[in-house]
């Protein structure tokens, strides 16, 4: 008897990066400048402060006459796949979109470690989903980052959460301290 090939997972979606896609320190203009455009879409008014790496600053946002700070990650996590874009030029991968939420939950965690609770109303997590973005923002992907049943910013009590795409136009905002 022969196996004959699994047929595919109806359940994981299939995610591939290719060609020079900035991450790191690298993505963050492109990021701050999404979230910004987020923001005035909103009818917010937005304008850059000055920002100090070394304080863990990202980026500093002045949003409706108050300073915020802009603290950007990537999703998913996982340096060997970025590393295979970067040196093979392209890389693939699979998730459930259980499993999103669980990149987005650990890159928000992640950055939680470094943030004063103090200073959370005052700050903006941006994940950077680079082309994913239209299928990590799936509303059962963001209502499982929280039981509560406040949004994952407001739970956390954040400014806000911006799920960063390419552009505004697949980007989200979830809104904390800032509606």
């Amino acid at each position: 008897m022969t196996d004959s090939p699994q047929p595919p997972d109806p359940t994981r979606i299939p995610l591939a990066a290719s060609g020079p896609v900035p991450i790191g320190r690298q993505a963050e203009p492109r990021v701050v400048g999404i979230v910004t455009g987020l923001l005035t879409a909103s009818d917010h008014s937005v304008s850059a402060l000055p920002s100090r790496d070394e304080r863990g600053e990202d980026a500093r946002l002045s949003i409706d006459g108050q300073p915020y700070t802009v603290q950007v990650t990537g999703i998913p996590r996982a340096p060997e796949f970025w590393r295979r874009v970067v040196t093979e030029g392209s890389a693939t991968t699979s998730a459930t979109l259980q499993e999103m939420s669980g990149w987005l939950s650990d890159a928000i965690r992640a950055k939680l470690t470094t943030i004063q609770p103090s200073e959370r109303p005052n700050t903006v997590i941006a994940l950077d989903s680079h082309r994913w973005a239209d299928q990590v923002v799936q509303p059962v992907v963001i209502s499982n980052l929280s039981s509560s049943g406040l949004n994952p910013a407001q739970n956390l009590g954040l400014g806000g959460i911006a799920i960063v795409g390419e552009g505004t136009s697949n980007s989200t905002w979830v809104p904390g301290r800032i509606t």
